[in-house]
């Protein structure tokens, strides 16, 4: 039984992560590869060691295959340094290897080169001996075979496992390494439900497959039980039969079944099912912190040409009114979400109207975790940050206006680490380790600034620009279309919804914020609001009838939120659902223009 180097608590076998603390184990599969076709490898037993030193130890007997044997091996000294290279972005195959330091086997060079595609499995040491190769890469052999998990799956997500393969594909060519991609026992399914390897196999370069062993690979999977779909049926054979010989054509025929299946019932019910759970240990999130630059908006061609002079007047907040409300939601037994809102507001009028001088703070939290730990998660990150904006607006930088980025990330990382040390010390694990999303605005006249993590949102409204979603989700499909995948595969994929950060669960080195600093320049709804509200593109789909009454008349700004969350009960209810929602009112500051010359 694996051991955790972290608490010392025995784990079952075939775990990735402790039990207790969340921390990863440090088991691997080991890969002994005969440098000849009739090298010996050794005999090894479940508890001999691999290397000289003593510090891999194998857990399972050796299993020999046609060309390498492998087993389950545990590090007992994870703490040691193991080898690392990053791969140059800007290099092909050939150039990585020649210069690679000469102590790292051949055999390891794809993988590190490869190292930034989860389908790959991740390397963690390898070293030579006289007649054998020895990897240890990431254990995948208790995973299920794509094989067995293929009849039952939804098309949609056969599409995308042949996406990932398709897309592999060309990677995979660089080092003759296509075998990977079409033995049926080296495909398996992680636990996201997505399309992996098991290991890499290195062809030698007389045995390089053509693109049809791909295209046939799928006939043979299309050929078992269940519904296959016909159209993806009748793509293997044309790659099968060398009518498709490059993956790009192929790809293009993938997204074009997506979007084919984006409207069935299907592919909604793939998606709405998918649990949202956090995926922060399968991979690094790929948003990085914001630029601090006034917010520029982008014209999305419908709408009017700004009015110039009023982009280059200064303005002045005339008018503010805000409110916040949640509701337990239709389905659900517990309230996870929490808002605060913190208003300081003076007023001056003069002959030339009147202006408001605000300091605002609005934060909402979507809490998760088992035992009510999402109601305790969401609410101490609210008192965290309360405290915390109290106490810095009292500092001499907190009169001089916004907090800068590292203000934001230090109260950001304070939440986070008061929830990740609960999870600590109640020995959390799993699902019940406890967490929260988070949007935060701080407001002042008419300039603000957002942070948020996870997919907790902030909308604008205004007349001329309509309706704009300012953050960006921390979820796996947008990490995807980061990285230029198609958004009909990049949202095909199970895990599409989950996020990919949130505070708590870890520490807080795993946390990025998205900050972006904004500027009002005219009549502005602002809208705060949990999944519970945003889901579905229910904001997009009302903005005339829930969005547009509230900025052109002068409508109860309480009954219009009160009436947004009704309408979310009505179209599902399925969550929380929580929302702030702050009226702005704006006028050139006619005392801040330049004399006239």
């Amino acid at each position: 039984m694996p051991v955790c180097e972290h608490c010392q608590f025995e784990n079952p076998s075939g775990n990735k992560f402790c039990q207790r603390c969340g921390e990863p184990l440090q088991q691997w599969q080991a890969w002994l590869i005969p440098h000849a076709a009739d090298a010996k490898l050794p005999d090894l037993c479940p508890g001999d060691c691999l290397d000289s030193v003593e510090r891999y130890q194998l857990a399972t007997p050796l299993v020999f295959h046609p060309t390498a044997a492998s087993a389950i091996a545990i590090d007992s000294q994870p703490e040691q340094p193991t080898l690392s290279i990053a791969p140059d972005s800007r290099s092909d195959a050939a150039a990585f290897a020649a210069a690679a330091p000469a102590e790292i086997p051949a055999a390891a060079h794809p993988y590190l080169f490869l190292a930034d595609r989860p389908a790959v499995p991740t390397l963690h040491d390898a070293w030579q001996q006289a007649d054998y190769t020895v990897l240890l890469v990431e254990d995948r052999s208790h995973l299920p075979r794509l094989e067995a998990a293929w009849p039952a799956a939804p098309t949609a997500l056969k599409i995308h496992w042949c996406y990932t393969m398709v897309e592999l594909w060309p990677a995979l060519a660089e080092w003759n390494a296509q075998a990977s991609l079409t033995a049926l026992d080296n495909l398996r399914v992680d636990e996201d439900q997505l399309c992996c390897l098991q290991q890499l196999m290195v062809q030698a370069p007389d045995g390089v497959l053509p693109l049809s062993a791909l295209g046939q690979l799928w006939r043979s999977l299309l050929n078992g039980e269940g519904d296959q779909p016909a159209a993806l049926a009748l793509l293997a054979d044309k790659i099968g039969a060398g009518q498709l010989a490059s993956p790009e054509p192929i790809r293009q025929e993938l997204v074009s079944l997506a979007e084919q299946l984006e409207s069935s019932t299907e592919l909604t019910e793939t998606l709405l099912t998918t649990p949202m759970l956090m995926a922060l240990e399968t991979e690094d999130d790929p948003f990085e912190l914001g630029e601090f630059s006034e917010f520029v908006r982008e014209d999305d061609g419908n709408r009017a040409e700004p009015d110039l002079s009023t982009m280059v007047l200064p303005m002045k907040l005339t008018h503010l009114e805000d409110t916040g409300q949640t509701h337990v939601g239709r389905q659900r037994e517990h309230n996870e979400d929490t808002f605060f809102i913190q208003t300081e507001v003076k007023k001056q009028s003069n002959l030339q109207g009147q202006r408001l001088q605000a300091r605002c703070l609005y934060v909402l939290c979507d809490g998760m975790g088992g035992h009510a730990g999402g109601e305790v998660a969401s609410q101490l990150a609210v008192d965290t940050l309360r405290d915390y904006f109290t106490a810095y607006w009292q500092t001499e930088r907190g009169q001089a206006g916004l907090p800068d980025q590292d203000c934001l990330c230090e109260a950001i990382s304070q939440a986070n680490q008061a929830i990740f040390d609960i999870n600590q010390a109640e020995e959390r694990t799993g699902s019940d380790r406890m967490g929260t999303t988070l949007v935060l605005l701080l407001l002042q006249g008419s300039q603000a600034v957002v942070a948020h993590v996870g997919d907790s949102r902030l909308y604008s409204y205004s007349r001329r620009l309509g309706l704009q979603q300012l953050t960006v989700d921390h979820e796996v499909g947008q990490r995807e279309i980061e990285k230029g995948v198609e958004p009909e595969i990049a949202y095909g994929r199970p895990d599409a919804y989950q996020l990919t950060q949130a505070l708590g669960p870890r520490d807080q080195k795993r946390i990025i914020p998205t900050v972006k600093f904004l500027s009002f320049t005219e009549d502005m709804l602002l809208l705060l609001c949990s999944d519970g509200l945003s889901d579905h593109e229910l904001l997009e789909n009302h903005t005339r009838s829930h969005l547009d009454p509230l900025l052109r008349s002068p409508k109860d700004l309480e009954a219009g939120i009160s009436e947004l969350i009704a309408l979310a009960n009505e179209s599902s209810g399925h969550d929380n659902i929580t929302a702030i929602g702050i009226r702005l009112k704006l006028k050139p500051d006619l005392d801040q223009l330049p004399p006239l010359q």
